[in-house]
C-alpha cells in the first residue's frame, strides 16, 4: 500500500523535466572523459537522462568504478577540534588548563578546567587545527583568505549548527575563486578536480520554495557582514546560488569519529553531474581523507548498464524517498523501484498493511500519488485526494477489500505512535521510549497489523535495540538487532553488501562481544559458562565474517573500516582459542600452568569503540 493522499499532491508536485531547467544536450565530449582511460565508466549524454555513466565492460563486484578529489570540501563543526582541517586525519593533542566558566559563560574565580589542545593549530583563529606542521603549511594557502572571516563567523555559533557548516562552505568558495585554478582536469583523485567546474554543476535554484531562499539570503548576509567585498547585488545573488547548489548537491563522508555520522561534506563535480540516483542502486560511494570519495561496485554490473548511487535513506516508503529526494535534491525519482507497479516492488513491503481476514496478504492500492508533507495528511484527513474517496484496496492474497480512506487512518494510527515512541528517543528519555517502543511492536508488529518488513517496525527495532544496550539489558539488544538485519534482508528492499546493513552486523558483534566480555569478568567460571561465553563469541564472529565480505566489496581490502573488522575477527579468534587452552588445561591439571595467563579484557580501541555505541 502508498499512502496517497493529499488532494494537493497532484498537482503540486512537478514532472521531472520541469523540477530544473533541462540542459540543452551537449554535443560536446564530457570534461571528464580522460577518466574513461583508467576507470570502466563511459561518460553519456542523451535527451531522455541527460548525463550519466554506463559500464564499459561487466564489471565485477567490489570493483572501482570512479573516484576524485573535492576542489571544495569541509569538515563538519562539531569535530573541529579533533581531525585535521587539511587531510581530515586525528590531530595530536596535549593536556591544558583554562579558567571554568558558569552557566552564563562568565569564569568562576579561582576555578580552572583540563582539556585536550591540538598541538598544531592556527594561533590567530583558534579554529584550524592539523596533524602536522606539513598540514599546517599545505593549508595556509587557503586559510589565509579565510582566517579572519573564520574567526568571527565561528563567533556567531557558540554551538555547533548546521548554517554554521554552511557558511563555512560559502566562505570556502569564496576563498577558492581567488586563487589560482588548476589547468584541466587530472583522473586518479590525486589531484582536485578544478574548482571552475564546481559552476557547471546544477543548482535547481529556480525550484527552491521563496521561503527557503529569503531564509537562506538572511544567512548569507551575516558572511556578507564579515567579508565586505561580497557586500554586491551580484556577489551576493552569486553566493545564494552556490548555497543552492551545496544544499542540494552535497556529498557527506568520512565517518571517522563515529561510525555512520559522517565528518565532511564536499561538492565533487564529476560525480555530481554524471552519477544518477537509484532507489536500488548498484554502486555504493565511501570517503577518505584528504577530501576523496571513490565509488565502488555492489554486485556484478552488465556491460552497458547505467551506474547509479542512493541518494536517499533506501529503507523506507516509496513516497517517502520520493518526497525526500524531491525536497532536498530537487529530483523526482523515476528509478526502476519508482516506477513498477507497487503489487510487484518490494515497496509493497515498506508501509505494507496486512489483511484483517485471511492474515497472509497486504492490503494494495495501485495509484500511487505520494504525499508530498506526511505531517499534512495526519493533521487533516480532508487532505485526502477527492478521486481515493470511495475506491477500494484489494489484499493480494484473497479477495478481501477496505476503502483507501480505511487503510490510511490505520496506516496513520501507525505512525503517530511510532512518532511518540521516536520523540522520548531522540529526547533521551530512554525507559520511556522502550516501553513505548515494545508496545508498537506488540501492538503492530508479528504480522498482526503491518507487515514484518514494514519500514516503521525495521524502524522501531532498531532504536529499541540501543535503548536496550543503554539500559545494559544486552541479550534483549542482540535479540532486536538479529531481527532488524533478518528483516532488511529478507525484505530485498536494499542491494547485496549495502553499508547500512554492514553496519547493523558490525553493531551487533559489538553487542555480543560487550555482553561476553560482561561473563567473563568473573575469573571463576564453571565449564557450562566457559562454553556459552565461548559460543558468544564465535557468534560475533560469524556477524563478522559477514561485515568484513561486504566491507571487501563496498570499501576495499585496504581501507580502514575493513582492517578495523580484521581486528575485531582477530578478538574473537584470540579469545575462542583462550577459553579453549583454558579448558584443556582444567582438563589436565597438570599443564595448567604451562602456558602465562592471558588478560581477558578487550583491547581498548574495541572498548572504545563499544563505548562509542553505546553513549549514542
Amino acid at each position: 500500500m502508498s499512502v496517497s493522499a493529499a488532494k494537493n499532491t497532484s498537482s503540486r508536485i512537478p514532472p521531472a523535466a520541469s523540477l530544473s531547467s533541462k540542459p540543452k544536450r551537449s554535443h560536446k565530449p564530457s570534461p571528464f572523459i580522460a577518466a574513461e582511460a583508467i576507470y570502466p565508466i563511459v561518460f553519456k549524454n542523451s535527451l531522455s537522462k541527460s548525463r550519466h555513466l554506463t559500464a564499459k565492460n561487466d564489471i565485477k563486484a567490489g570493483t572501482v568504478i570512479l573516484a576524485e578529489k573535492s576542489p571544495a570540501f569541509i569538515h563538519k563543526s562539531n569535530v573541529a577540534a579533533i581531525l585535521c582541517h587539511e587531510c581530515l586525519k586525528p590531530v595530536p593533542t596535549k593536556e591544558a588548563t583554562r579558567p571554568k566558566l558558569d552557566k552564563e559563560g562568565n569564569p568562576i574565580k579561582d576555578e580552572t578546567e583540563t582539556y585536550r589542545l591540538a598541538i598544531h593549530s592556527c594561533s590567530d583563529c583558534e579554529f584550524a587545527v592539523y596533524c602536522s606542521p606539513e598540514c599546517s603549511a599545505a593549508h595556509s594557502k587557503i586559510h589565509n583568505l579565510e582566517c579572519s572571516a573564520l574567526k568571527k563567523l565561528v563567533a556567531l555559533y557558540p554551538e555547533y549548527s548546521p548554517e554554521l557548516d554552511s557558511l563555512r562552505f560559502l566562505l570556502r568558495i569564496h576563498a577558492k575563486s581567488l586563487l589560482k585554478d588548476l589547468p584541466a582536469f587530472e583522473p586518479g583523485a590525486k589531484t582536485e578536480t578544478p574548482f571552475s567546474f564546481i559552476s557547471n554543476i546544477p543548482s535547481h535554484r529556480e525550484t527552491f520554495e521563496k521561503s527557503v531562499l529569503e531564509a537562506t539570503t538572511a544567512e548569507i548576509k551575516k558572511l556578507v557582514n564579515i567579508v565586505p567585498e561580497l557586500n554586491n547585488s551580484k556577489a551576493i545573488s552569486n553566493m545564494i546560488t552556490h548555497s543552492c547548489r551545496y544544499l542540494s548537491n552535497f556529498t557527506q563522508f568520512y565517518d571517522f569519529t563515529y561510525r555512520g555520522s559522517f565528518d565532511a561534506i564536499g561538492l565533487f563535480p564529476m560525480i555530481a553531474m554524471n552519477v544518477r540516483h537509484s532507489c536500488f542502486p548498484n554502486a555504493t560511494i565511501t570517503g577518505d581523507q584528504g577530501g576523496v570519495v571513490t565509488i565502488r561496485a555492489l554486485y556484478d554490473i552488465p556491460k552497458g548498464t547505467e551506474i547509479s548511487c542512493s541518494q536517499t535513506e533506501l529503507y523506507q516508503p516509496r513516497e517517502h524517498r520520493r518526497r525526500d529526494l524531491l525536497l532536498n535534491r530537487h529530483i523526482w525519482c523515476k528509478c526502476r523501484r519508482c516506477s513498477i507497479p507497487l503489487s510487484k516492488s518490494v515497496d509493497q513491503y515498506m508501509d505494507g498493511i496486512v489483511c484483517s481476514k485471511c492474515h497472509s496478504g497486504l492490503m494494495i492500492f495501485e495509484e500511487t500519488k505520494e504525499v508530498d508533507d506526511i505531517s499534512e495528511l495526519m493533521k487533516n484527513a480532508n487532505l485526502l485526494d477527492d478521486e481515493i474517496q470511495g475506491k477500494f484496496a484489494q489484499c493480494s492474497m484473497c479477495s478481501h477489500k477496505i476503502t483507501v480512506s480505511d487503510l490510511v487512518e490505520i496506516l496513520k494510527q501507525a505512525i503517530q505512535k511510532f512518532n511518540h515512541a521516536f520523540y522520548e528517543y531522540r529526547s533521551h528519555n530512554i525507559s520511556q521510549a522502550r516501553t513505548l517502543f515494545e508496545e508498537y511492536i506488540r501492538d503492530f508488529g508479528n504480522n498482526r497489523v503491518l507487515h514484518a518488513y514494514n519500514s516503521y517496525i525495521v524502524n522501531s527495532l532498531v532504536p529499541l535495540m540501543h535503548c536496550c544496550r543503554a539500559m545494559n539489558d544486552l541479550p534483549s539488544a542482540i535479540k532486536y538487532c538479529k531481527t532488524a538485519i533478518d528483516y532488511m534482508v529478507s525484505s530485498d528492499a536494499l542491494p547485496p553488501s549495502y553499508p547500512d546493513i554492514t553496519e547493523l552486523r558490525i553493531t551487533l558483534a559489538e553487542i555480543i562481544l560487550e555482553y561476553a566480555q560482561s561473563k567473563s569478568i568473573n575469573k571463576v567460571q564453571s565449564q557450562a559458562s566457559k562454553g556459552l561465553i565461548r559460543k558468544q563469541y564465535i557468534d560475533a564472529k560469524k556477524y563478522l565474517d559477514i561485515a568484513l565480505s561486504e566491507r571487501e566489496i563496498s570499501c576495499g581490502k585496504q581501507s580502514r573500516k575493513y582492517l578495523q573488522t580484521l581486528n575485531y575477527i582477530d578478538v574473537c579468534k584470540r579469545y575462542t582459542n583462550d577459553i579453549d587452552r583454558s579448558t584443556k588445561n582444567s582438563a589436565n591439571p597438570a599443564s595448567k600452568n604451562t602456558k602465562k595467563s592471558t588478560n581477558n579484557k578487550l583491547p581498548q580501541n574495541i572498548i572504545d569503540s563499544i563505548n562509542k555505541k553505546s553513549a549514542q
